[in-house]
């Protein structure tokens, strides 16, 4: 055997994850088009965001800045 590598083929792939590991990976899931969440922080929003572009791809939310906080819409 050469060095410590060896090219192999057939090999399947894992799964990364079978679930969600957190509450903001659940409420991704579960939000259908049209449905909007209201989070404190941008630290927040920006996490819901990020679960939300796993589970449901690019583009499928706007987020705003209000008042009370921030918003993020499922958009597709």
């Amino acid at each position: 055997m050469d060095g410590y590598m060896t090219i192999e083929s057939g090999i399947p792939i894992p799964q990364t994850c079978k679930g969600t590991r957190s509450a903001n990976g659940t409420i991704a899931k579960k939000m259908q088009i049209g449905q909007s969440v209201l989070v404190g922080t941008e630290r927040e929003a920006l996490r819901l965001r990020d679960c939300l572009r796993h589970h449901h791809g690019e583009g499928c939310y706007r987020m705003r800045k209000l008042e009370d906080g921030w918003r993020i819409w499922r958009v597709k």
